[in-house]
């Protein structure tokens, strides 16, 4: 029988996954810039993140000033994860840009080593092919020509973001809270975004789509971080890595019912091949679960 406890924190990752799941539908929705989407979207982190810790009346503090420049690094590379994310989306499709982020295992296998020495496993190795067999279903035609291949190529350039941001949390999210990564990485991005948009006015969001970017930063950006994060307390980071990993199922699936975005066979047999993927590295390991995934 599962523990009330468990039971709870397997609630709070669905929850988290479900929520993950609206951000692509609402990028698509959104028709501000992807500059000012993104700077839109980590100010609002940013202010979930300062009334957590004001509510509290604690300050958090980097350990010491090569944590200072660790944490930059996560806010920059942020930055453009959800830059290229957003590019992917725009000029592609929800379907086509969440299945091109979620071939960040083939990234991550290839980065790995890089960070912390060792060599890929056989399995690994499989699983980077699958990957690669999956995005060639996917992309529509092998040509920089194809708007929509295109916009897979951002959705590539994003997963190999999100693997770097994955390996590099590693040596954080032991020492500092998922809160004080979140304060941390929305408050690089707010300095390193914000004054973009404000010095241009053809950046700036129109009324319709501000409670959209809110929304996208606080309501699915913020809380399912901070849910995932609470989750990892108790259960165990193949759970939390495999019920995750869903986020490509819903996403697809809300972008169907909201913005009408209804995949083609080839994205759902390529995304299928690719999750497939996700599910396995997630189940067998937690390089890609206990570093929390950030959409």
């Amino acid at each position: 029988m599962t523990k009330p406890r468990n039971l709870a924190s397997l609630t709070e990752i669905h929850i988290a996954t479900l929520l993950f799941g609206f951000v692509g539908p609402t990028v698509s929705l959104i028709s501000a810039p992807v500059l000012t989407i993104a700077a839109g979207r980590s100010l609002a982190a940013l202010l979930v993140a300062a009334v957590l810790f004001l509510s509290t009346g604690s300050i958090p503090r980097p350990r010491s000033t090569r944590d200072v420049g660790g944490l930059a690094a996560l806010g920059v590379i942020q930055c453009l994860q959800w830059l290229t994310f957003f590019l992917a989306v725009k000029m592609s499709s929800v379907a086509i840009a969440l299945v091109a982020v979620f071939t960040f295992p083939l990234f991550v296998t290839v980065l790995e080593p890089l960070f912390f020495g060792g060599r890929a496993t056989r399995a690994q190795i499989v699983g980077s092919l699958v990957i690669l067999l999956g995005v060639a279903i996917t992309i529509p035609e092998l040509s920089l020509g194809n708007v929509s291949t295109r916009g897979a190529l951002w959705g590539l350039s994003s997963a190999c973001l999100v693997a770097a941001s994955l390996l590099l949390q590693r040596g954080y999210i032991r020492h500092y809270t998922a809160d004080t990564l979140l304060l941390f990485k929305n408050g690089v991005s707010v300095m390193i975004l914000v004054p973009w948009v404000a010095v241009g006015a053809q950046l700036l969001p129109t009324i319709d789509d501000i409670w959209r970017i809110a929304a996208l930063g606080a309501v699915f950006t913020a809380v399912p971080f901070l849910l995932m994060a609470k989750s990892l307390e108790r259960l165990r980071a193949q759970q939390v890595g495999s019920i995750i990993s869903l986020e490509l199922v819903y996403g697809i699936a809300f972008a169907s019912l909201l913005t009408r975005e209804i995949p083609s066979l080839q994205v759902v047999l390529g995304g299928a091949l690719i999750l497939g993927v996700t599910l396995h590295t997630s189940l067998t390991q937690s390089t890609t679960s206990t570093a929390l995934v950030d959409q």
